[in-house]
């Protein structure tokens, strides 16, 4: 379903998916929308093989690395349901002026979970105006959402080391 046509739940819906689904269903969405290497590159991986031995359950990766892909889950899933994964994938790899840089970029060099949250709030502004959500206070409004349901994401999140 577009978002256009979508409720104003679909951030909070989106948000849930990241956090319930498994990291094969999260990997596979990210290959199957943005592609083997762009999902590799977006956790942080030199090896876009690891993508597919995390799908096959053969492997699991590292607390960071999965975070990243649960919050690329969901700048990814927001941008290819409004607009497709042509879009998508420019969206990941142009300059954000939210960001100061490409969000594949912030995602990839992210050392914690604050770093990645990041991203999907540019990739909600982005999608914001196709939702028809153009008070800016009904965006923020999401955002102090997500920060009241941060502590609890990051809760289990220990650095690698």
């Amino acid at each position: 379903m577009p978002l256009a046509r979508a409720s104003a739940d679909s951030f909070a819906t989106i948000h849930r998916e990241a956090v319930a689904h498994r990291v094969p269903e999260i990997a596979g969405y990210l290959q199957q929308h943005l592609g083997q290497h762009v999902t590799a590159y977006l956790a942080g991986l030199n090896d876009p093989k690891m993508v597919g031995r995390w799908i096959q359950e053969r492997s699991a990766p590292r607390e960071l690395s999965e975070f990243r892909l649960r919050e690329g889950y969901q700048a990814a899933r927001l941008l290819v349901t409004a607009y497709g994964d042509q879009a998508a994938r420019a969206w990941f790899f142009g300059t954000n002026s939210f960001l100061g840089r490409a969000p594949a970029a912030v995602l990839r060099a992210a050392e914690t979970p604050d770093e990645t949250r990041e991203v999907v709030a540019a990739a909600q502004s982005f999608v914001a105006e196709e939702l028809g959500w153009q008070n800016e206070r009904q965006l923020e409004g999401r955002r102090s959402q997500q920060a009241v349901d941060a502590p609890l994401a990051a809760y289990h999140f220990k650095p690698e080391g």
